[in-house]
Protein backbone atom coordinates (compact mmCIF):
# COMPACT_ATOMS: atom_id res chain seq x y z
CA UNK A 1 0.00 0.00 0.00
CA UNK A 2 1.25 3.36 -1.16
CA UNK A 3 1.47 6.66 0.76
CA UNK A 4 -1.82 7.54 -1.56
CA UNK A 5 -3.61 4.54 -0.80
CA UNK A 6 -3.26 4.91 2.85
CA UNK A 7 -4.81 8.06 2.53
CA UNK A 8 -7.60 7.07 0.76
CA UNK A 9 -8.17 4.08 3.20
CA UNK A 10 -7.87 6.75 5.98
CA UNK A 11 -10.45 8.58 4.68
CA UNK A 12 -12.42 5.42 4.33
CA UNK A 13 -12.07 4.43 7.73
CA UNK A 14 -12.50 8.16 9.19
CA UNK A 15 -9.41 7.96 11.22
CA UNK A 16 -7.78 10.46 12.76
CA UNK A 17 -4.07 10.20 13.22
CA UNK A 18 -4.18 9.83 16.68
CA UNK A 19 -6.37 6.61 15.90
CA UNK A 20 -4.04 5.39 13.73
CA UNK A 21 -0.44 6.45 16.22
CA UNK A 22 -2.66 4.22 18.70
CA UNK A 23 -3.25 1.23 16.82
CA UNK A 24 0.05 1.00 15.09
CA UNK A 25 2.37 1.84 17.90
CA UNK A 26 3.66 4.72 15.52
CA UNK A 27 4.45 8.22 16.97
CA UNK A 28 1.62 10.59 16.09
CA UNK A 29 3.90 13.06 14.93
CA UNK A 30 5.93 10.43 12.94
CA UNK A 31 2.28 9.66 11.48
CA UNK A 32 0.89 13.45 10.39
CA UNK A 33 4.80 13.81 8.81
CA UNK A 34 3.96 10.40 6.75
CA UNK A 35 0.89 11.40 5.68
CA UNK A 36 1.62 15.26 5.13
CA UNK A 37 4.81 14.16 2.98
CA UNK A 38 7.65 15.41 5.10
CA UNK A 39 9.40 12.59 5.47
CA UNK A 40 10.49 11.81 1.80
CA UNK A 41 11.68 8.33 3.30
CA UNK A 42 9.68 6.88 5.68
CA UNK A 43 10.85 3.60 7.49
CA UNK A 44 9.67 0.04 6.11
CA UNK A 45 8.93 -0.87 8.75
CA UNK A 46 6.94 2.62 10.00
CA UNK A 47 4.93 1.81 6.67
CA UNK A 48 4.56 -1.22 7.53
CA UNK A 49 2.86 -0.31 11.02
CA UNK A 50 0.76 2.10 9.60
CA UNK A 51 -0.51 -0.19 6.62
CA UNK A 52 -1.51 -3.07 9.00
CA UNK A 53 -3.11 -0.58 11.38
CA UNK A 54 -5.42 0.58 8.59
CA UNK A 55 -6.06 -2.85 7.36
CA UNK A 56 -7.29 -4.48 10.47
CA UNK A 57 -9.62 -1.79 11.51
CA UNK A 58 -11.49 -2.63 15.04
CA UNK A 59 -15.11 -2.70 14.41
CA UNK A 60 -15.09 -0.71 17.45
CA UNK A 61 -14.31 2.24 15.68
CA UNK A 62 -17.78 2.03 14.69
CA UNK A 63 -18.38 3.65 17.84
CA UNK A 64 -17.25 6.00 20.23
CA UNK A 65 -17.90 5.71 24.22
CA UNK A 66 -19.05 9.01 26.36
CA UNK A 67 -19.10 9.22 29.89
CA UNK A 68 -21.52 7.04 32.24
CA UNK A 69 -24.18 9.09 33.50
CA UNK A 70 -25.91 7.68 36.23
CA UNK A 71 -25.90 4.06 35.77
CA UNK A 72 -26.44 3.80 31.94
CA UNK A 73 -23.40 3.57 29.87
CA UNK A 74 -24.04 6.14 26.80
CA UNK A 75 -22.86 5.54 23.56
CA UNK A 76 -22.42 7.80 20.27
CA UNK A 77 -23.15 5.58 16.66
CA UNK A 78 -21.01 7.37 14.06
CA UNK A 79 -23.45 6.85 10.83
CA UNK A 80 -23.42 3.21 9.82
CA UNK A 81 -19.66 2.75 10.63
CA UNK A 82 -16.20 4.51 11.13
CA UNK A 83 -15.84 5.43 7.47
CA UNK A 84 -18.24 8.46 8.06
CA UNK A 85 -17.08 10.15 10.71
CA UNK A 86 -15.35 12.76 8.99
CA UNK A 87 -17.47 12.89 6.28
CA UNK A 88 -17.97 15.86 4.43
CA UNK A 89 -22.33 15.34 5.03
CA UNK A 90 -22.14 18.70 7.00
CA UNK A 91 -25.10 16.82 9.08
CA UNK A 92 -23.98 16.96 12.34
CA UNK A 93 -25.41 19.22 15.27
CA UNK A 94 -24.00 20.36 18.49
CA UNK A 95 -26.04 17.22 20.42
CA UNK A 96 -23.35 15.21 18.28
CA UNK A 97 -20.24 17.24 19.12
CA UNK A 98 -21.20 17.22 22.41
CA UNK A 99 -20.89 12.96 22.23
CA UNK A 100 -17.30 12.85 21.60
CA UNK A 101 -14.91 11.59 23.39
CA UNK A 102 -13.26 14.86 26.12
CA UNK A 103 -9.98 13.89 24.34
CA UNK A 104 -10.48 13.58 20.54
CA UNK A 105 -10.51 17.68 19.25
CA UNK A 106 -12.20 18.32 16.64
CA UNK A 107 -13.93 21.56 15.47
CA UNK A 108 -17.06 21.50 13.76
CA UNK A 109 -18.41 24.11 11.06
CA UNK A 110 -21.16 24.22 9.48
CA UNK A 111 -22.23 20.62 10.49
CA UNK A 112 -18.98 19.50 9.08
CA UNK A 113 -16.12 17.89 11.09
CA UNK A 114 -12.70 19.45 11.44
CA UNK A 115 -9.53 16.70 12.66
CA UNK A 116 -7.77 18.88 15.40
CA UNK A 117 -4.89 16.76 15.76
CA UNK A 118 -1.51 17.48 17.30
CA UNK A 119 0.15 20.43 17.00
CA UNK A 120 3.61 20.90 16.23
CA UNK A 121 6.67 22.57 18.77
CA UNK A 122 7.08 25.79 16.78
CA UNK A 123 3.25 26.35 17.03
CA UNK A 124 2.63 25.97 20.44
CA UNK A 125 5.79 28.18 21.10
CA UNK A 126 4.16 31.06 19.44
CA UNK A 127 0.55 30.37 20.85
CA UNK A 128 2.18 30.36 24.40
CA UNK A 129 3.88 33.91 23.48
CA UNK A 130 1.24 35.54 22.28
CA UNK A 131 -1.16 34.55 25.15
CA UNK A 132 1.38 34.91 27.79
CA UNK A 133 1.61 38.90 26.18
CA UNK A 134 -2.15 39.50 26.11
CA UNK A 135 -2.75 37.54 29.66
CA UNK A 136 -0.12 40.14 31.13
CA UNK A 137 -0.55 43.27 29.57
CA UNK A 138 -4.97 42.62 30.84
CA UNK A 139 -3.23 41.50 34.05
CA UNK A 140 -1.26 44.71 34.33
CA UNK A 141 -4.12 47.07 33.88
CA UNK A 142 -6.60 45.42 35.97
CA UNK A 143 -9.03 44.67 32.50
CA UNK A 144 -12.07 42.78 32.39
CA UNK A 145 -11.31 41.14 29.31
CA UNK A 146 -9.96 37.53 29.97
CA UNK A 147 -7.61 35.32 27.09
CA UNK A 148 -7.27 31.55 26.80
CA UNK A 149 -5.68 29.19 24.14
CA UNK A 150 -6.80 26.50 21.99
CA UNK A 151 -9.01 24.09 24.00
CA UNK A 152 -12.43 26.18 24.77
CA UNK A 153 -15.62 25.65 22.93
CA UNK A 154 -17.08 28.68 21.40
CA UNK A 155 -20.46 28.38 19.96
CA UNK A 156 -20.13 31.31 18.01
CA UNK A 157 -23.69 31.91 17.66
CA UNK A 158 -26.34 30.99 19.83
CA UNK A 159 -28.70 30.27 16.95
CA UNK A 160 -26.25 27.88 15.00
CA UNK A 161 -26.28 24.59 16.20
CA UNK A 162 -23.48 23.42 13.81
CA UNK A 163 -20.57 25.25 14.40
CA UNK A 164 -18.32 24.87 16.98
CA UNK A 165 -14.62 26.14 17.24
CA UNK A 166 -11.59 26.63 19.30
CA UNK A 167 -9.35 29.15 18.46
CA UNK A 168 -5.64 28.78 18.98
CA UNK A 169 -5.90 31.97 21.32
CA UNK A 170 -8.14 34.17 22.16
CA UNK A 171 -9.72 37.55 24.18
CA UNK A 172 -13.02 37.77 24.87
CA UNK A 173 -14.43 41.02 26.69
CA UNK A 174 -17.76 40.66 26.86
CA UNK A 175 -18.76 38.53 29.99
CA UNK A 176 -22.19 37.76 28.70
CA UNK A 177 -21.14 34.94 26.61
CA UNK A 178 -19.27 32.81 29.13
CA UNK A 179 -20.95 29.87 30.87
CA UNK A 180 -19.10 27.31 33.21
CA UNK A 181 -18.88 24.87 29.73
CA UNK A 182 -18.08 26.64 26.98
CA UNK A 183 -18.39 30.45 25.20
CA UNK A 184 -21.63 30.84 23.46
CA UNK A 185 -20.81 34.09 21.07
CA UNK A 186 -17.82 35.48 19.26
CA UNK A 187 -14.59 36.37 20.86
CA UNK A 188 -13.22 40.16 20.66
CA UNK A 189 -10.06 38.74 19.39
CA UNK A 190 -9.14 35.47 17.96
CA UNK A 191 -5.65 34.39 16.92
CA UNK A 192 -4.71 31.41 14.51
CA UNK A 193 -1.41 29.87 14.04
CA UNK A 194 -1.43 28.67 10.58
CA UNK A 195 -0.90 24.52 9.67
CA UNK A 196 -0.10 23.20 6.23
CA UNK A 197 -3.18 21.26 7.75
CA UNK A 198 -5.21 24.21 9.30
CA UNK A 199 -4.03 26.60 6.47
CA UNK A 200 -7.30 26.58 3.89
CA UNK A 201 -9.78 26.37 6.89
CA UNK A 202 -8.17 29.26 8.71
CA UNK A 203 -7.87 31.55 5.85
CA UNK A 204 -11.49 30.38 4.31
CA UNK A 205 -14.45 28.75 6.26
CA UNK A 206 -12.95 30.12 9.58
CA UNK A 207 -12.35 33.63 8.49
CA UNK A 208 -15.87 34.00 7.04
CA UNK A 209 -17.37 32.69 10.17
CA UNK A 210 -15.47 34.77 12.16
CA UNK A 211 -16.41 38.07 10.12
CA UNK A 212 -20.22 37.26 10.51
CA UNK A 213 -20.74 36.26 13.76
CA UNK A 214 -19.09 39.18 15.27
CA UNK A 215 -15.44 38.65 15.71
CA UNK A 216 -13.61 42.23 16.31
CA UNK A 217 -10.12 41.36 14.87
CA UNK A 218 -8.58 38.25 13.58
CA UNK A 219 -5.02 37.06 13.40
CA UNK A 220 -3.65 34.61 10.96
CA UNK A 221 0.14 34.16 12.17
CA UNK A 222 1.89 32.83 9.03
CA UNK A 223 5.41 31.74 10.79
CA UNK A 224 6.11 29.33 7.42
CA UNK A 225 5.70 32.49 5.13
CA UNK A 226 7.02 34.79 7.46
CA UNK A 227 3.50 37.34 8.04
CA UNK A 228 0.66 38.22 9.61
CA UNK A 229 -2.29 39.27 8.30
CA UNK A 230 -5.11 41.25 10.55
CA UNK A 231 -8.27 41.79 10.01
CA UNK A 232 -10.28 44.02 11.56
CA UNK A 233 -14.24 43.64 10.75
CA UNK A 234 -15.23 46.84 12.16
CA UNK A 235 -13.08 48.83 9.63
CA UNK A 236 -14.86 49.84 6.42
CA UNK A 237 -11.72 51.59 5.19
CA UNK A 238 -9.35 48.82 5.22
CA UNK A 239 -10.09 44.48 5.47
CA UNK A 240 -6.34 43.67 6.07
CA UNK A 241 -3.24 44.50 6.87
CA UNK A 242 -0.24 42.54 6.24
CA UNK A 243 2.88 42.67 8.96
CA UNK A 244 6.34 40.68 8.28
CA UNK A 245 7.43 37.97 11.25
CA UNK A 246 9.12 40.52 13.32
CA UNK A 247 7.09 43.59 12.68
CA UNK A 248 5.58 45.13 16.43
CA UNK A 249 2.07 44.28 15.39
CA UNK A 250 -0.92 46.59 16.94
CA UNK A 251 -3.55 44.94 19.17
CA UNK A 252 -6.57 46.92 17.91
CA UNK A 253 -8.83 46.30 20.39
CA UNK A 254 -6.67 47.61 22.37
CA UNK A 255 -6.47 50.80 20.53
CA UNK A 256 -3.23 50.06 19.31
CA UNK A 257 -1.94 50.79 23.05
CA UNK A 258 -0.28 47.02 23.28
CA UNK A 259 1.52 45.80 20.81
CA UNK A 260 3.25 42.61 19.92
CA UNK A 261 7.04 42.30 19.43
CA UNK A 262 7.44 39.20 16.62
CA UNK A 263 11.11 39.78 16.35
CA UNK A 264 11.14 39.02 20.22
CA UNK A 265 8.91 35.27 19.20
CA UNK A 266 11.12 34.93 16.24
CA UNK A 267 14.48 35.41 17.99
CA UNK A 268 13.62 32.92 20.56
CA UNK A 269 12.36 30.38 18.26
CA UNK A 270 15.67 30.89 16.49
CA UNK A 271 17.59 30.28 19.76
CA UNK A 272 16.21 27.11 19.97
CA UNK A 273 18.31 23.98 19.01
CA UNK A 274 16.07 21.22 17.49
CA UNK A 275 17.27 18.36 16.40
CA UNK A 276 16.51 17.34 12.89
CA UNK A 277 13.36 15.64 12.40
CA UNK A 278 13.70 12.11 12.47
CA UNK A 279 11.08 9.45 11.75
CA UNK A 280 10.89 6.89 14.98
Amino acid sequence: MNIEEMKARKRELGYTYAMIAEKSGVPVGTVQKVFGGFTKAPRYETLQAIEKALILPDISDMYYSTCDRGSESQEFKVKENAADYFADNGNYSIEDYEKFPEDFRVEMIDGFIYDMSGATIIHQIISSELHGRLYNYIRSRGGKCITGQAGTDFKLSKSDNRTVVQPDVYVICDHSILTRKRAEGAPTLAIEVLSPSTRKKDMTVKLNKYQETGVKEYWLVDYDKERILVYKFEDDEQLFTIYGIRDNVPVGIFDGDLKIDFAEIDDYIRSIDFAEDQDD
